[in-house]
């Protein structure tokens, strides 16, 4: 497993996230939040390995706001998919293809 060292944090413009120890994102969380509320992104780290990520609530709508798009995306390929599974005849295509000896699908592409 890779550690959150081998992660770089960047904003929705690009820019590197401020960082913070936890002991100074502890004492001083005014001054956490206002640096996330000013550049989108701050880490807190502990001994210099990243434990939290805080967003401001822009980067976050922004950051689900591209999840979305991949997500319709899926979900209009799985439509699809479902669609053409409905097809006559299908059901038994798959049936035969389920039945058919190993291989004999491949042998029968060439």
């Amino acid at each position: 497993m890779s550690s959150s060292r081998d992660y770089l944090y960047l904003n929705n413009r690009g820019e590197s996230a401020a960082s913070f120890p936890a002991s100074v994102a502890k004492q001083e969380f005014r001054r956490v939040l206002d640096q996330a509320l000013q550049t989108g992104v701050v880490t807190i780290t502990h001994y210099d390995d990243v434990k939290a990520v805080v967003l401001s609530a822009q980067e976050y709508q922004a950051l689900v706001a591209r999840g979305e798009g991949r997500l319709a995306s899926l979900r209009d390929r799985f439509d699809a998919q479902l669609a053409r599974m409905q097809e006559p005849g299908m059901r038994s295509r798959m049936q035969a293809a389920f039945d058919a000896p190993p291989g004999a699908a491949a042998r029968k592409r060439r």
